[in-house]
């Protein structure tokens, strides 16, 4: 599904990485606007596509969603708003790649797709949006290194490591591009969409905190 070639692609996708409390993008986020911001300067694409309300762990109500910090960043290392769009319901990668699916791939026919995250978030994005996107769509995925201590690093890493776990075990009954099955699991099983999940905030946390 990976399409590495030099033709131009239809939009960038570029993950939320969070959001401050004030509406200001933290380093993670920045760093990925700016790798889609580059290369779409570049020509790699039309467009940019920000993806993200903001994490549903988080408690607080920031000032505005990650989609709207990262177009406004966009904005202001000089990209034109008319050609940045924003996806504001998803609260996770699963989320990302639905929403992003429903609301802008399908709807505009496009199919040739880059994908931007940070690099300990690769293996998961992976995952999720061939799973979610299925085989009509050709993506490219562009992993931005993340500026922070060994340590740091580590524990993202294997966290990152327990979540794809978790996913494993949620979309092994899906088929890819099974949009359908895809929205039963955040509505029935997500507990960052489902009113009754079959798993809540709690036992989640306690599996991924090993």
């Amino acid at each position: 599904m990976q399409n590495k070639n030099n033709t131009t692609k239809d939009v960038i996708i570029i993950l939320g990485g969070g959001v401050n409390s004030d509406g200001s993008l933290p380093d993670i986020a920045r760093s990925r606007v700016q790798k889609g911001v580059d290369l779409f300067r570049e020509g790699a694409a039309p467009r940019l596509l920000m993806s993200g309300c903001w994490d549903f762990w988080r408690e607080d109500t920031p000032l505005q969603t990650e989609a709207e910090a990262m177009k406004e960043y966009a904005t202001v290392l000089g990209v034109s708003p008319d050609v940045i769009f924003k996806e504001e319901e998803s609260k996770d990668t699963i989320g990302n790649a639905y929403f992003c699916k429903i609301q802008y791939l399908r709807v505009h026919h496009w199919n040739k797709v880059i994908v931007i995250t940070s690099d300990y978030h690769m293996n998961r994005t992976k995952l999720i949006f061939e799973k979610v996107l299925g085989s009509e769509y050709a993506v490219e995925f562009i992993g931005v290194e993340t500026h922070v201590s060994k340590e740091i690093l580590g524990q993202l890493f294997s966290r990152e490591t327990r979540v794809v776990s978790v996913l494993n075990r949620w979309l092994q009954g899906i088929t890819s591009g099974d949009d359908d099955g895809v929205k039963k699991l955040l509505y029935t099983k997500h507990p960052g969409y489902a009113e009754n999940p079959e798993i809540t905030k709690k036992q989640l946390l306690k599996f991924l905190e090993g």
